[in-house]
């Protein structure tokens, strides 16, 4: 699993450092001018996409996959302007009853004033009588899915994200091994969610903006 401050340039806006963080969890906009900034300055965004949902499927269904977590991207961005940058926070994949496949994660994304940057959510779970069922993914930082190929007697590891955001959902036809290092429900922003007979949401995605 990579750290944030594995790929973190040395310094952010006004060439001083990373001082402040604003942090996103739901649609909102970020103010460069009340944040002190000006043109030409720099800003850090890392963002999440929504994580993909996991379906609520019972032992009829020996292979499971969870949902997978959002793309993980990070960008640092010279101000073009001062105006309010929008910023859309994708929604959590919807989990549904038996085979899905569950609902796909939304886009998250940071546009204007310099800005252009977009998330897409991950792919939701699915089950089904025959498999594996392979795992989706879409670039370096989207989490991967776990599945139960050998007939809920063992699963894959969930992919693990970036900082522990995107990680990918569990599956287990199995409640008694549906956490840890199985997958379970991941609680951060842009997890995938669990498949299995507690099969759960995928989280919304998340963005921070350093300056």
């Amino acid at each position: 699993m990579s750290n944030l401050t594995d790929f973190f340039p040395a310094a952010g806006g006004g060439g001083g450092g990373v001082l402040n963080e604003q942090t996103f969890i739901t649609s909102g906009s970020f103010d460069p001018a009340a944040a002190g900034l000006e043109v030409g300055d720099k800003i850090i965004i890392f963002a999440c996409g929504g994580g993909g949902g996991g379906v609520t499927a019972n032992w009829t269904y020996y292979h499971q996959r969870g949902g997978a977590g959002g793309l993980v991207k990070q960008i640092t961005v010279t101000l073009t302007a001062t105006s309010a940058i929008p910023v859309n926070i994708g929604a959590g994949g919807t989990t549904v009853s038996g085979a899905g496949p569950a609902g796909n994660g939304g886009t998250t994304s940071v546009i204007g004033s310099g800005a252009s940057l977009s998330c897409n959510g991950g792919a939701g779970g699915a089950a089904g009588t025959s498999g594996p069922l392979l795992s989706t993914s879409n670039g370096p930082h989207w989490g991967a899915v776990s599945q139960d190929p050998d007939y809920r007697t063992s699963a894959a590891d969930a992919g693990g994200g970036v900082n522990g955001y995107g990680v990918g959902g569990g599956a287990t036809g199995d409640d008694s091994n549906a956490g840890g290092a199985w997958g379970g429900a991941p609680t951060n922003e842009g997890s995938g969610g669990r498949s299995g007979p507690s099969g759960s949401a995928g989280r919304s995605g998340i963005v921070k903006i350093y300056y």
